[in-house]
């Protein structure tokens, strides 16, 4: 591998660097920050991404494996805020989060499933079509088009 554009070293250098940024990334889900702990640039670790498939699939695994421990540390609220509400202690295992907290911690789990999952981020089911209407809208389409190509004649 050259210099250039892709500024990672070669070797054991590399994987060391990769190494390091998928960790932090599964901890942070955060490719800048993550990138910085690598000692690495982000546009590198974006090159790279494109270029090894490898790579790639290890960076949406680090990805998918934070976001499981944000879903977790959400659980974790939900259930000391269950405690709470009945009058129990809360468990260090559960500690509850700020409203700060949990607002970016909600937001940034249905960023992530939007991205992944479409249906995941609340937008509505597809409607399976029915003959009649997939023929009428066909058949719509088909006379705009013999409209313009009469019209152009």
């Amino acid at each position: 591998m050259g210099a250039g554009a892709d500024d990672m070293a070669t070797g054991t250098q590399v994987t060391a660097q990769r190494r390091r940024f998928l960790e932090a990334l599964a901890e942070s889900c955060n490719v800048r920050a993550s990138a910085q702990v690598a000692g690495v640039s982000v546009q590198a670790l974006y090159a790279w991404r494109a270029r090894h498939q490898g790579f790639a699939r290890a960076w949406g695994e680090a990805l998918r494996a934070g976001y499981e421990q944000l879903e977790e540390r959400l659980l974790r609220h939900a259930l000391a805020c269950c405690d709470a509400a009945a009058g129990e202690a809360i468990d260090a295992d559960r500690q509850r989060m700020t409203t700060p907290e949990l607002q970016l911690a909600m937001f940034l789990l249905n960023r992530y499933r939007a991205a992944v999952t479409p249906e995941a981020a609340g937008s509505p089911a597809r409607r399976k079509a029915r003959a009649d209407d997939t023929e009428r809208r066909l058949q719509a389409r088909i006379d705009a088009v013999m409209r313009r190509r009469s019209a152009a004649e």
